[in-house]
């Protein structure tokens, strides 16, 4: 099965948006403890790419593994590839799930820019 990757361009061409309850329950994730790190390009210029290494990804978190396999299972709904899931034990166990890349990263923050004000508006 050949599924189309959400987001993509091509070209100007955006691939439509994909089903709107996916993309609810990921953008609530990522308003409700996600974060961004974006690339640092001052200190890269700086130290030179052998010695930072750091860049564009997105950290959703999950509390426990339902949650770690839901978001796991969205995300791959989504057409995104995350990187391989985390345990960070000073915050109780939770899981992180990276998603790495300018790419993935921007088009993850297209979505939460295009859904969150209407997830923040319906719980209001």
């Amino acid at each position: 099965m050949n599924r189309e990757t959400p987001y993509d361009t091509e070209e100007g061409k955006q691939a439509p948006t994909p089903p709107p309850p996916a993309v609810l329950e990921l953008v609530a994730f990522f308003l409700r403890n996600g974060y961004v790190r974006r690339h640092n390009f001052a200190r890269y210029a700086a130290v030179g790419c052998m010695k930072y290494k750091k860049g564009y990804e997105v950290r959703l978190v999950a509390n426990d593994d339902a949650e770690l396999a839901r978001i796991l299972l969205l995300l791959k709904d989504s057409g995104f590839k995350s990187g391989r899931p985390y345990r960070n034990r000073k915050t109780g166990g939770q899981y992180r799930v990276p998603i790495y890349g300018r790419e993935q990263v921007a088009r993850f923050l297209r979505i939460v820019e295009e859904w969150g004000e209407r997830l923040v508006a319906e719980r209001n």
